[in-house]
């Protein structure tokens, strides 16, 4: 975590500069917008950001010239001129207004024009002292580049306006008489990278006066002026600098056998500056945004010829509950009951069986696919032990999207449509009894106010399962349940001295180690290392029957499912001293947060499969059989003679009773 101010220098562009350029070009080395007409708000959009700029004063008050500004493939993007256009005194004749952002653009890498997640951040609300307490990200519109010897090196960009939570633009919410614009930071999606790049330019830009023909008076002359910029203070967060994006996932109960959905809770992990801490207070707030989607079922499978046949009809729907042409089936948690021509299957998830009534025998299915999206082969990697990294899993969503991918859904705002809705489901569940939201969340979670509890996970157990567990035979068959737990955690040093780090902390056990290393070396620069706990919500994991033709392919597979959150990102944070609350922005770069795919335990395969062949515990059972039978060798005529002598005894008691009774019927009576 670094956090600094973000000197801003002065704004030298004025109204009159917006309109002598219009038919200026700068040596051919420009490009105009290719903006439709319904996107073009005024002439200024495409204007060319050379054009603009040359004549200009940069920020350091000397005139612009692109030669000062060299290639660095090292540097951050920096901002050279913020402009407003078209600010008029009547609210109704603002169509015009726009707020334009000029970028240097160092390493020259081609952004990604056509994106949605160029976008700028900006506060949309202030408190009683005209401090900002709230931030917003605002799309943007690309205008224009630079090119030939400056190709990709300058930027402009429209700030699309938008009504906000208070019902108002920013052209319609900014004090008329002093323009007020406060912008943290600003983010750009590069040319083949899948999450965009985060950089501060952070700054206040404030405006008097009107251009000409846009005051009260429409005669009068342009009073319009840009008073310097002063800087603005932020959080430089780097969720990207840590092996796994800083994020964790706790999971509960994974060697659980008897129930396959478990709670899953997903964490970022970020140091503060003990200084910030001081001087503002505790950590009370984090606004974060995402968009969240649950993977449709992920199948694994250990068997090479059963991969082989679910890749032929990988992608391809059914087109209705069974199709007689497809010679696959699946199903999880399965069990039958009855004769021949009454058999019942009951599955909790199925794919290609017909559920019509007068078919037998009849299949019955809590929730039923017709067509499955994600394969993976386990390489000869045993079922049990097959993991799912997070590089796999996106690697696979690229690869699919390219060979396979539908993404004609709307409701799906994945990647700018990018990525195939194949792949994932808006029914992400719950979490403490309380509707997730699918696709875009923005929360602000409060350290006190927003704890939370574990969803519960039980078995829906029948028959004689049911019997057995009412006399406590299945002893872990619910979920390990955690209540009031903070969303906002400060991590010490006493955490690692805990007996079990993981569930203290409620990370994956597989990071405690480089968790460990993380905080202390955060520790040592002075700084106080947070976990944010952002989601709960549900883990699913469970073996997959398999059938082909009829018959029984394999038990050597599993299907899971869990919920992702893709462009992750931190706004805002919010501190609390002693009752006074300060909102500082953050800048930090999104992150997809996809976590590794768990397998059930081996112990929840069936055992006749072959899957595992012989266990190394039954094996230890074996070799423990023949060292005893070795041993007591020599003794076995006289333990086998008192076995039988044992074994006799109840048949030599009733046959004495037998003859007694017998003695007495038979014995004389006296006369």
């Amino acid at each position: 975590m670094t956090y600094k101010r973000h000197i801003v220098f002065r704004h030298a562009l004025l109204a009159l500069l917006l309109l002598v350029f219009a038919a200026f070009s700068y040596g051919g080395n420009f490009s105009v917008a290719p903006v439709s007409a319904a996107e073009i708000l005024n002439e200024f959009d495409k204007m060319n950001v050379l054009a603009d700029l040359t004549g200009s004063v940069d920020l350091y008050g000397a005139p612009f010239f692109p030669e000062d500004y060299p290639k660095d493939t090292d540097a951050d993007v920096r901002l050279i001129n913020f402009v407003e256009y078209g600010y008029t005194f009547a609210p109704e004749k603002r169509d015009k207004f726009g707020l334009y952002l000029y970028v240097y653009n160092p390493s020259e890498k081609e952004i990604d024009t056509s994106s949605s997640f160029n976008r700028v951040q900006m506060a949309v609300s202030y408190d009683s002292a005209g401090k900002p307490e709230l931030y917003e990200k605002f799309a943007m519109q690309y205008c224009s580049k630079s090119t030939g010897d400056y190709l990709n090196r300058f930027y402009k960009f429209r700030i699309i306006d938008h009504e906000s939570a208070d019902g108002l633009t920013i052209a319609n919410r900014v004090d008329r008489d002093q323009r007020r614009y406060d912008v943290s930071g600003v983010e750009f999606l590069y040319t083949g990278q899948s999450t965009a790049e985060d950089y501060g330019i952070g700054g206040t830009f404030t405006f008097t006066g009107y251009a000409a023909g846009c005051g009260e008076d429409p005669t009068a002359e342009s009073t319009l002026q840009a008073e310097t910029p002063t800087d603005l203070l932020t959080i430089t967060l780097d969720l990207t600098q840590n092996p796994n994006n800083s994020h964790t996932t706790y999971r509960t109960d994974m060697e659980n056998e008897n129930m396959f959905s478990h709670n899953q809770i997903d964490s970022v992990y970020f140091s503060i500056s003990d200084e910030i801490l001081a001087e503002y207070g505790k950590l009370q707030k984090v606004m974060a945004e995402w968009w969240e989607y649950r993977t449709t079922p992920i199948i694994a499978t250990e068997d090479t010829t059963t991969y082989n046949w679910l890749y032929e009809y990988l992608g391809i729907d059914l087109g209705g509950m069974r199709n007689d042409s497809v010679p696959l089936s699946m199903g999880t948690n399965w069990h039958s009951t009855g004769g021949t021509s009454t058999q019942s299957w009951f599955f909790d998830w199925a794919y290609n069986f017909n559920l019509d009534s007068s078919y037998y025998p009849l299949f019955f299915a809590d929730e039923y696919s017709t067509m499955y999206s994600w394969l993976f082969s386990s390489n000869g990697v045993p079922i049990a032990d097959y993991v799912i990294s997070e590089e796999e899993l996106l690697e696979y969503i690229d690869w699919y999207s390219t060979e396979f991918g539908s993404f004609d859904n709307p409701g799906y705002e994945i990647k700018d449509g990018k990525v195939s809705t194949d792949l994932f489901s808006t029914d992400v569940g719950t979490s403490g009894g309380k509707a997730r939201q699918a696709g875009h969340n923005v929360k602000d979670f409060d350290a006190d106010e927003d704890a939370f509890d574990m969803n519960v996970y039980e078995p829906e157990l029948s028959g004689w399962d049911a019997f057995l567990d009412a006399f406590g035979w299945y002893d872990n068959n619910t979920d390990t349940v955690f209540t009031d737990i903070t969303p906002i955690y400060t991590v010490t040093s006493a955490d690692f001295r805990a007996a079990n780090v993981a569930e203290r902390l409620l990370i994956d056990a597989d990071d405690v180690d480089y968790f460990k290393t993380y905080c202390e070396a955060e520790w040592d620069k002075g700084n106080t290392v947070f976990l944010f706990r952002f989601a709960s919500t549900e883990y699913e994991a469970t073996p997959l029957h398999v059938w082909h033709e009829g018959d029984m392919a394999t038990d050597c597979s599993y299907m899971a499912r869990e919920n992702v959150f893709f462009d992750f990102d931190i706004i805002q944070f919010t501190f609390n001293d002693e009752g006074q609350y300060f909102v500082i922005p953050v800048v930090s770069s999104p992150i997809d947060i996809i976590p590794d795919i768990d397998p059930p335990p081996e112990e929840a395969f069936e055992s006749d499969d072959g899957c595992f062949g012989l266990s190394w515990e039954t094996l230890i059972m074996i070799a423990a059989g023949i060292v005893l039978l070795i041993i007591l060798m020599p003794f076995l005529p006289t333990i086998a003679s008192v076995i039988v002598w044992i074994i006799s005894l109840p048949f030599k008691l009733i046959a004495g009773i037998v003859n007694g009774i017998k003695k007495a019927v038979n014995k004389p009576k006296k006369e």
